[in-house]
């Protein structure tokens, strides 16, 4: 199909007839079990060490449980780690993180009480559980952070049963920093991974605040707490999944919906000024921004999960500090990926993401198992 600018009715976006306007690939194609116990889903981003990206797959691998991947930039696909479930973590479905040359991840289930786990693995594929979740901070969806040498995450439940803030010591020593308590002036259910920035954990609730839309926050690391903003709904951003990112000193983030009701970008100043730089439309632009953005060269990259010029599949954007929207890549059928939630990742001047479908569709009938793609901004 050509490609070509054109407009979808809608003044200010400029996006692509055809599927790419730039040097888009798909890096590897999950197949689920077509040929062996291979990961499906990818819902998470990547991270890259010694040249080689690693990453989790929600389902798939040898119990159905999950996975631990790591695939050269070439293509070439070593499976690490297949999660078995309770005992062992299970349901992985934020990135890893690098610490001393160990990989560390969460997983929503899994652990002694199926509450969740926090695991470990290094590049050889050697797994171990640190702290398995239970009710004081269970359901851990968000990733992890280093700061200091620790490792900062969050848990969708427990605590007062809205979610927490926790830490953790790479030999298992966790503390809850904090509890959410729900309410017009608090979080409920966080997540997405934190932020950190000067000094402070910066994150999102997708629910809780006077709207009960979500929420963002900050904290110290000894765990006071401090409400930044309260999501409002439709034109008002809602449902914040993703992690902050900070540009120049702005943080930027998306909500799943708000706006026109299918989602927004927005910025947020440290003591709590918010505007909307972008709502979606659901038309050519895209729809449910699930991801985390990337910032380069002071150019907002992100992903929309849904809609674009295949209507379901999503796009990839770009987007300017003031509202200029560019569509780069709307994703199309097989073998192409689809439905991309992942943060996006800047590994040696490109951009890498995943795709939780498409791809490989021989192995995961109908939908496809997920796909790696990379693209030069």
């Amino acid at each position: 199909m050509a490609e070509f600018p054109v407009q979808d009715g809608v003044s200010g976006i400029a996006v692509s007839a055809g599927k790419s306007t730039l040097a888009y690939k798909t890096v590897y194609e999950f197949q689920g079990g077509r040929n062996g116990p291979d990961g499906a889903y990818p819902g998470s981003g990547v991270v890259v060490d010694n040249g080689v990206l690693y990453g989790t797959t929600i389902s798939g691998g040898a119990s159905t449980w999950g996975t631990v991947y790591g695939v050269t930039p070439s293509g070439t696909e070593v499976m690490l780690y297949n999660f078995h479930g309770t005992g062992d973590a299970s349901t992985p479905y934020a990135g890893l993180t690098l610490l001393n040359g160990v990989l560390y991840g969460t997983a929503i289930r899994g652990g002694a009480a199926n509450d969740g786990a926090i695991f470990a693995i290094t590049p050889s594929g050697a797994e171990h559980i640190v702290y398995s979740c239970d009710a004081s901070g269970s359901l851990p969806q968000g990733g992890l952070i280093v700061v200091n040498g620790k490792l900062y995450g969050t848990t969708l439940t427990g605590g007062n049963g809205y979610g927490t803030v926790f830490s953790l010591t790479t030999s298992g020593k966790e503390k809850t920093l904090y509890a959410f308590k729900g309410g017009s002036s608090d979080g409920v259910n966080p997540q997405a991974s934190l932020t950190y920035v000067d000094g402070y954990l910066y994150g999102t609730t997708n629910q809780g605040g006077s709207a009960n839309d979500g929420t963002a926050f900050k904290m110290s690391l000894s765990g006071k707490e401090q409400f930044v903003y309260s999501f409002r709904g439709d034109p008002d951003g809602e449902n914040p999944q993703s992690s902050l990112i900070d540009v120049n000193g702005v943080l930027y983030g998306t909500t799943l919906k708000g706006g026109n009701g299918y989602g927004t970008v927005y910025s947020l100043s440290e003591s709590g000024a918010q505007s909307i730089i972008y709502a979606f439309k659901a038309k050519l632009d895209g729809s449910a921004p699930i991801g985390a953005l990337a910032g380069v060269n002071g150019i907002l990259y992100g992903t929309a999960s849904r809609a674009g010029f295949n209507l379901y599949n999503g796009t990839i954007f770009s987007l300017t500090t003031s509202g200029q929207l560019t569509v780069l890549h709307s994703f199309g059928d097989f073998p192409d990926g689809t439905n991309p939630e992942s943060p996006l990742t800047l590994i040696d001047g490109r951009l890498y993401g995943t795709a939780v479908q498409g791809g490989d569709d021989q192995g995961c009938p109908g939908y496809g198992c997920g796909t790696i793609f990379h693209f030069k901004p």
